[in-house]
């Protein structure tokens, strides 16, 4: 499937978070994307990710008029959202985790997703010509 729309990933790192306690920095990466005039996005990253993915946040930009249906997919086409985000909000900022996790004694659990690759995005049912930032949380 050729790219449709535009995808990019910001080449600088920043550490948002550091826990002494688990000695490990989570490392926050912004993809900002632009539909195409059909409302579509699909584009794979320059960067290539490694390690988990424990959060995801997605922010519309101003010009975005509708819901819309986003998915990360691994290089082996694995949505790294599992097909939560099937409605995305057109007018704030929405967070999602990766995977459901797990329960003990009635308290979730979430799990991270791990990842040795680049990530392709794919968005339907946007506005035309709207754009967004996928902001990934990763350790």
């Amino acid at each position: 499937m050729a790219d449709t729309g535009t995808v990019g990933c910001d080449d600088s790192l920043r550490v948002v978070e550091h826990s002494d306690r688990l000695r490990c920095p989570v490392v926050l990466y912004e993809i900002t994307w632009t539909a195409d005039g059909s409302g579509v996005v699909t584009g794979t990253t320059r960067r290539r990710f490694s390690g988990e993915i424990t959060r995801v946040v997605t922010v519309p930009g101003a010009d975005v008029a509708e819901t819309y249906a986003l998915a990360l997919k691994d290089q082996h086409g694995i949505d790294m959202l599992n097909g939560a985000v099937t409605a995305a909000s057109a007018s704030a900022a929405e967070e999602w985790f990766t995977a459901k996790g797990y329960v003990v004694n009635a308290i979730q659990y979430p799990m991270a997703r791990c990842i040795d690759g680049p990530l392709t995005v794919n968005i339907t049912s946007v506005t035309a010509g709207s754009s967004g930032s996928i902001f990934v949380y990763m350790r």
